[in-house]
This record gives C-alpha cells, structure tokens and sequence, in this order.
C-alpha cells in the first residue's frame, strides 16, 4: 500500500510540473536574482503565477507562507496585475503605490520578460526599487521652491524713475500726490527708518551745540560725521 501511494503521488507531482510548467521558470529566473540584493525581486512563469523570489520581496509583502504557484493575483494589488506590465512582452517601466499592511509605499517597478535558450517566453521579471524617501524629498523641494517663489513676490523692490521734488525732496506717487521720501520707500519696499541729524543741519539748525561737539571733537568738521 505505501509503495502504491508513493507511486501515485509521484505521478500527481509530476503530472503538476510538466503539465502547468510550475518549475520550468525557476533555472532561468535564478540567472537573475541575488539572494541578497536589497531590491525585491519577484519572478512569474507564462502563467502569471509566481515562481520564485528573494528575500526582500518576501520583506516587502511581508509574506508569512510560501507563494510559489499561486497566481499573481492573489500576492499583490489588482491594480498593478490589471497594468499594461503584463499586457506587452516587453521591457517596461512604471511607478507605482503599494500599500502593505499599514504602510504605503513609492516603487519603481520594472518588468522585464524572461526567455529561454530557444527564445520562447517563459515569464516575467519583477523588480521593484523603493523610492519613497526620494519621492517624499522631492515633494519637500517642489514645496520649498513654491514658498521660495511666493516670498519673492511679496518683496517689494524700487526700480525705474521717480519724480522728486528739487526743493523740498517729495516724491510723487502714482496718484500724483507728493509724499515725503521715508513715507514712499516705506510703502513701496520693506525698508524703515531710524532718525538723526547730519552735521550740516545741526550747524544750521543747532550753531550752539554743534560749536560744542566740535570742541568735545565729537564732530569733525572734515569729515562731517558725528561719533
């Protein structure tokens, strides 16, 4: 009797893997995998079922089984098994989402079909490099230049002509009314003011104190500055 169901069984094994091509893929898929790469590497047979992969995949699904055989479907989302990257027989690229669990994470996905010696298509390559941290630093670039840009516009600068008075140094404005200077800068740039009093006014204003401070050489008369 156990030799009987050692047979049969035998049978139904083999009968699985040269029927359904379960293992057919797995010598050539090996030719492209690296135990230890860091990327996740996920391998199909013609049949979209999953035929092997590495220990980062296993990390990324977060994979308590083994998946070999069972149809890509039932292993990652339906929106990336209804992708054009299972349409073509080509080497293809996409960006994708991939929710795990909890966690949503930025891949780019590269596909790539796998042939054997004879050029007959055996299956499809998965290779998925996360960018999260890439994509997340970007987005935090494009922030800061769009606050860059806004804080620029907001900076009021003077430029072109302004028409000033000769005598008393009002500046008209484009309304046609006359302001006085510090009052026009201050409205049209981000500048202030602190008041003082030159020399000259002070001798023309103040003659007793400026003789004063001339003689404490607190102003010097050459240089026309105040300490």
């Amino acid at each position: 009797m156990t030799s009987a169901c050692l047979a049969l069984s035998g049978f139904v094994m083999a009968f699985g893997l040269f029927r359904f091509q379960i293992m057919e893929v797995i010598p050539i898929a090996r030719d492209f995998i690296l135990e230890d790469l860091s990327d996740a590497i996920l391998v199909l047979d013609s049949h979209n079922r999953v035929a092997d992969y590495n220990p980062a995949c296993r990390a990324m699904l977060q994979l308590d089984k083994i998946i070999i055989a069972q149809p890509i479907e039932e292993v990652i989302m339906p929106s990336i098994v209804r992708s054009k990257l299972l349409e073509e027989i080509k080497t293809s690229q996409e960006e994708i989402s991939l929710t795990v669990g909890n966690e949503t994470k930025i891949y780019d996905l590269r596909v790539r079909p796998i042939f054997d010696q004879k050029k007959n298509f055996r299956g499809r390559l998965f290779h998925f490099r996360d960018i999260t941290e890439k994509r997340f630093a970007e987005m935090q670039l494009e922030k800061t230049v769009v606050e860059l840009r806004q804080a620029l516009t907001e900076v009021k600068t003077l430029s072109g002509l302004l028409p000033i008075c000769s005598s008393c140094k009002k500046i008209r404005d484009d309304n046609g009314y006359w302001n006085e200077v510090e009052s026009y800068i201050r409205i049209h740039s981000e500048a202030e003011f602190s008041h003082g009093i030159c020399p000259d006014c002070m001798r023309k204003l103040y003659p007793e104190q400026y003789d004063s401070l001339v003689k404490k050489g607190k102003i010097d008369p050459n240089s026309r500055t105040i300490e």
